[in-house]
């Protein structure tokens, strides 16, 4: 076939089905102002109005559009390929609901498996596929979306389908909608589902067996135009005219990409018909889907996805179980204190204390800040450390949260008459592998290294705060100052650990899932340090501590988080958690595993 047409043939069908229904409503406008033609779109309209319940009755297909010889260069222009998982096969006597993926800009995947009713994998079925309801109200494009087999995304219009006694249907769903659309771009993949449960009650309902759709290409087909105030735009078209509003970026700006697109059809799910279906079985069902949906993926990207390490990347709010063991409820509370007291106790408890000099308390807090005064150099002399503080139960349960671990490799042995400088990466958004390791008597230091005391350098700032430094050095913290790290590496009765990050705040902003980052080639101070003192230097890891939180990013973000960390020497990162009842985000840590792990290097004078 003619490459050009090919071309044309996919650049129209994307904007006569993208804006075809602005055109369309123009026109009518334009021909219903005319002396000559208004009396036609009144007769039209009418029409409509008779005719609006086709798209929730089975719709109007019609084979000869259906086989129009347009579709096929528009699909040749993708080297479009339907495929399924191994060997996938359709009992003709029942309806099936495909729940297809991702949505990209404009479905090429389900259309092109829809448009002929999935007749090279399926022919004892036909094909239906779901558009918006508002679609069937638009002058002329409703007559080609029924035309094409498309009928309402309504509840009541796929019941109708799927509820067919004789069988042999097949409904496809773009699960994600519109709201999937704006996360579309070339080489990720990026689904809506953790809050989308219509379709499985739908399923559960009809006891129709639930088919996931998979299609490896769609996001690639274009990019998209992105900047401050279009999620306000997208946002505002969503809630009045419930479209996705995306600016594509294609080949020649609006034609879309020639790449390869190919639909793999899942193994079908069997549903059992539950006419009243419980939460717990919707969310049984649900959870086997998204199971489902991610070994589809997994499965082939090997062969469609140009890089294979891609992962998939589930969205909408997971909600965690209502009943939830006391112990995990326990863990979890443990987790989200801890954070709140590392990310906002200075701050909190400076204000505190600002208060409390204007209250009839103002002696009481002079009194403290007298203390303070006195007791400032205790972070470099050492520290204050309090064992009752370290072994507190909260600890244990913090530990278990996770889980959290200490390990060393096994010619990690220490001298007990000898100081060392461990060297702690990544630094992470809250260094929660050190925390536990060296910070409370819940993790398995004392075991490791039963003749050795550790003391975990921080920020000089914190020992500034009210209460807050108290809290500080009672489990084991020092100021990460020259001074304070010096005075204990040079100890001449030996036993001392110095756990200290290089990386300091600048490597928090480097935290993502899944990655590694270190500061550390032009981290040479510590060096010195060690080579002044004599100390052997141990390189501590802990792996998983960049899974715990994702961060929110950008150029603008970063100008303000490194004005801030210039001013107050904290990166004030915008991180995204979990919350206490969802998954999804929140300013708790991720329940990951985290192990931390050590190695001796010595160093001479």
């Amino acid at each position: 076939m003619s490459p050009p047409l090919e071309l044309l043939a996919a650049t129209a069908w994307f904007w006569i089905f993208s804006i075809g229904f602005l055109i369309s409503i123009v026109t009518s406008i334009i021909f219903l102002l005319s002396p000559s033609f208004y009396w036609a779109v009144v007769l039209y309209a009418f029409w409509i109005w008779y005719d609006r319940k086709t798209c929730e009755r089975g719709g109007r297909p019609v084979l000869w559009v259906r086989q129009w010889t347009w579709w096929r260069y528009m699909k040749n222009y993708f080297s479009y390929k339907l495929v399924t998982d191994e060997d996938v096969t359709l009992d003709p006597a029942k309806n099936y609901l495909f729940a297809c993926f991702p949505h990209g800009m404009l479905p090429v995947g389900t259309f092109s498996a829809f448009v002929d009713g999935y007749q090279s994998l399926f022919p004892n079925h036909q094909a239906f596929t779901t558009v918006l309801n508002i679609q069937f109200w638009v002058p002329v494009i409703r007559e080609l979306f029924l035309s094409i087999g498309a009928v309402s995304v309504s509840g009541p219009s796929i019941k109708h389908l799927l509820s067919e006694e004789k069988g042999g249907n097949i409904v496809s769903i773009l699960i994600g909608g519109a709201d999937e659309s704006k996360y579309s771009q070339p080489g990720k993949y990026k689904i809506i589902l953790n809050k989308r449960k219509g379709f499985i009650k739908m399923a559960l309902q009809t006891g129709s067996p639930l088919v996931p759709v998979m299609t490896f290409g769609e996001t690639d087909v274009f990019d998209q135009l992105d900047f401050p105030g279009l999620q306000f735009v997208r946002n505002l078209v969503k809630n009045v005219l419930q479209i996705g509003l995306v600016i594509p970026i294609g080949t020649y700006l609006i034609c879309p990409n020639r790449v390869p697109v190919v639909t793999v059809v899942g193994n079908p799910i069997n549903v059992t018909k539950v006419e009243k279906p419980t939460t717990e079985e919707i969310d049984a069902l649900h959870q086997q889907f998204v199971d489902s949906i991610t070994k589809l993926f997994e499965s082939h990207k090997h062969k469609y996805v140009k890089d294979p390490a891609k992962t998939m990347q589930i969205l909408g709010i997971q909600f965690a179980p209502l009943r939830v063991p006391l112990e995990r409820r326990f863990q979890t509370l443990a987790a989200a204190s801890w954070f709140a007291t590392l990310a906002f106790g200075g701050f909190v408890a400076l204000f505190l204390s600002l208060y409390l000099l204007f209250t009839r308390l103002w002696w009481l807090m002079s009194i403290y800040l007298g203390w303070m005064y006195l007791d400032r150099h205790v972070c470099e002399r050492g520290g204050r450390p309090l064992n009752w503080v370290q072994s507190w139960k909260w600890w244990w349960y913090f530990r278990d949260y996770f889980p959290l671990h200490l390990a060393a490799v096994p010619e990690a042995k220490l001298d007990p008459k000898r100081n060392y400088l461990f060297c702690a990466f990544p630094h992470g958004v809250l260094s929660t592998g050190v925390f536990n390791a060296f910070s409370s008597n819940a993790s398995e230091f004392h075991q490791l290294f039963p003749d050795h005391d550790a003391r975990v350098a921080t920020l000089h700032q914190h020992y500034f705060m009210p209460f807050f430094r108290d809290f500080a050095l009672s489990i084991r913290g020092i100021s990460a100052s020259a001074d304070s790290i010096n005075y204990v590496l040079s100890r001449p009765e030996g036993g001392k650990i110095v756990v200290l990050m290089p990386g300091g705040a600048a490597e928090s902003y480097f935290s993502r899932p899944g990655q590694y980052k270190v500061l550390v080639k032009r981290r040479k101070g510590f060096v010195k340090l060690a080579l002044k003192n004599g100390t052997p230097v141990v390189p501590v890891l802990s792996f998983g501590e960049t899974d715990l939180f994702d961060q929110v990013e950008g150029p603008t973000i970063r100008r303000f988080q490194e004005f801030v960390r210039k001013f107050l020497g904290m990166a004030p990162l915008l991180f995204i958690g979990r919350g206490f009842f969802q998954y999804s985000f929140g300013i708790i840590p991720q329940r990951r595993e985290v192990t931390t792990l050590g190695k001796i290097h010595d160093i001479h004078y």
